[in-house]
């Protein structure tokens, strides 16, 4: 991914790490798509540890 996923929206939340392809972010791009290559290249499902990135804005 070249970029970070942005939102016209300033206060929309978009996904650093998006689960599942969308019309936006092709297959290759998404989690999904990444197991799936692992475990199409012979990667053993147990083998595969998936983390998340999360984080958080705080307003006063």
């Amino acid at each position: 991914m070249e970029e970070l996923p942005i939102s016209e929206d300033a206060y929309a939340v978009s996904h650093l790490d998006p689960l599942m392809p969308s019309d936006s972010i092709p297959l290759e791009d998404t989690i999904s798509g990444s197991v799936d290559k692992m475990l199409s290249s012979g990667v053993p499902a147990e083998k595969i540890v998936v983390g998340l990135t999360s984080g958080g804005r705080a307003y006063r």
